[in-house]
């Protein structure tokens, strides 16, 4: 592979994320890395060139859009002044579809549009992505390899990302929302801070290696943990009866809708 070089436009928490998980990547494959920000971070980091946009758009050859995306429309004049014929780029932004950048930018013919989540800090993230048909299977290898190490890297429609973007991207935060709930039950029956955070967190490994390592169907863990009249029925019954499958969906689905409304919104700027 020839030495490439990776551009970062914006640097934000999920764009540092991702480098702290690439840059053992990085350096032994030789690339070189340039960052532009706004704002400098607050913690140096080595092997990064911070830059002009400019610079960087003319120099990298594979640039990962990381600004938010209500700020995209004040780049795109600048990011459209750039022939994209030679480039990839990389947008993580939400609800962003890949027809606002090849509406607005000269010969883009190598794009993704990838979604992430900050469990990529601890390289466990579950990453979706789609590209352009035109994309050079170059660049898709170097960004399977990128993204593998920070986690799960899937290939799906671009159609299917608004859904993703709420459960692998949003989901986190649902997660951690019910999972401090439980900690506040926890310290409410007498259990010290660090106690609840304990039995959480045995909790979540118990039942994420559970569910990895085995084969088997959610019905039928679910049944293995029951006995008859026991207090795990007694709390599923009450779970069926205040609907909480349904109420727990409906969040992912919120966040859903919220991602094509986003789309559409971009689609019409």
């Amino acid at each position: 592979m020839k030495k490439m070089t990776l551009g970062f436009y914006g640097f934000g928490k999920l764009a540092q994320t991702l480098y702290h998980g690439f840059s053992e990547y990085l350096i032994s494959n030789k690339f070189t890395t340039l960052v532009h920000t706004r704002t400098q971070p607050s913690k140096p980091f080595s092997n990064i060139n911070f830059v002009s946009s400019e610079i960087l758009l003319n120099a990298s050859d594979i640039v990962i859009i990381g600004v938010k995306p209500q700020q995209l429309n004040d780049i795109m004049p600048i990011l459209s002044t750039f022939d994209w014929n030679k480039t990839c780029l990389v947008s993580l932004l939400a609800g962003v579809p890949i027809s606002s950048f090849t509406t607005q930018l000269t010969n883009l013919n190598h794009a993704f549009r990838v979604m992430p989540n900050t469990s990529a800090h601890v390289q466990q993230s579950m990453t979706t992505y789609a590209y352009l048909e035109s994309t050079d299977p170059l660049f898709d290898v170097v960004l399977n390899d990128l993204f593998s190490i920070v986690g799960s890297f899937l290939n799906i429609s671009e159609s299917q990302l608004d859904f993703c973007t709420a459960l692998c991207g949003s989901g986190p935060a649902f997660f951690l929302y019910l999972f401090q709930s439980l900690s506040e039950l926890a310290t409410h029956e007498g259990f010290s801070n660090e106690d609840a955070r304990l039995m959480i967190n045995q909790l979540i490994k118990g039942i994420a290696e559970s569910i990895i390592t085995r084969p088997e169907s959610f019905d039928h863990l679910i049944n293995e943990i029951c006995s008859p009249n026991g207090t795990t029925e007694a709390g599923l019954k009450k779970c069926t009866e205040l609907q909480l499958a349904a109420q727990w969906q409906s969040v992912v689905n919120s966040a859903k809708d919220r991602s094509i409304e986003l789309s559409q919104l971009f689609k019409s700027s």
